[in-house]
């Protein structure tokens, strides 16, 4: 909490810009948590380690790390530039790895980002914590997701990606640890419709 109040001393004093990195990241701590607070049911989303904490967690980091400028422009300054590399990776964070992974999932099924973020911040925000899972994949489908075809394997046929297909694509990547070259084997040629 020291780096929180000292980044918002340097704030109240006009000097964000004199933000430390080790404040900065205090600072993303308070917002991931603050936007746990943003959501308006009081389910839990299960045991430490569990796979739906999991999940709520990559979720809420993931929002987190996109909504960073809105938080600083609540204080009316732009993020501070220590604070910006943490809008991609946060190591001090556990969730840093799955966060990754999510984003990299971004990157491969062509997903709008701001559809992305404005679908997934409803489901965090209005959804239920237990049911992100679901969330996420029905976000990376609904922002992209939707508008992909892939090869069939064994076949000539083109096939449109599902719903389903970008949830187990999710969980091949974040439960499962397999690499974009390992999905790509099980969804060769993903492109988009014509």
């Amino acid at each position: 909490m020291d780096g929180v109040i000292s980044a918002m001393d340097k704030i109240a004093k006009g000097n964000a810009e004199d933000i430390t990195v080790d404040e900065a990241d205090a600072m993303a701590t308070y917002w991931h948590e603050i936007t746990h607070n943003r959501n308006r049911n009081t389910d839990s989303a299960g045991a430490a380690g569990s796979i739906t904490r999991r999940y709520m967690e990559t979720a809420n980091e993931y929002i987190a790390r996109e909504t960073m400028d809105e938080f600083y422009a609540t204080f009316g300054v732009p993020t501070p530039k220590n604070a910006i590399p943490f809008k991609k990776t946060r190591t001090s964070t556990g969730y840093n790895s799955d966060v990754k992974k999510l984003q990299s999932l971004i990157r491969l099924l062509q997903c709008d980002k701001a559809v992305m973020n404005t679908v997934l911040q409803d489901k965090l925000f209005n959804g239920r914590y237990n049911n992100l899972q679901n969330g996420i994949a029905y976000s990376l489908y609904e922002s992209g997701g939707k508008n992909l075809i892939y090869d069939a394997i064994g076949t000539n046929k083109q096939m449109a990606l599902t719903l389903k297909d970008c949830e187990t694509i999710m969980r091949m990547l974040i439960e499962y640890g397999y690499t974009q070259k390992q999905i790509l084997a099980n969804y060769p040629n993903i492109r988009q419709k014509n």
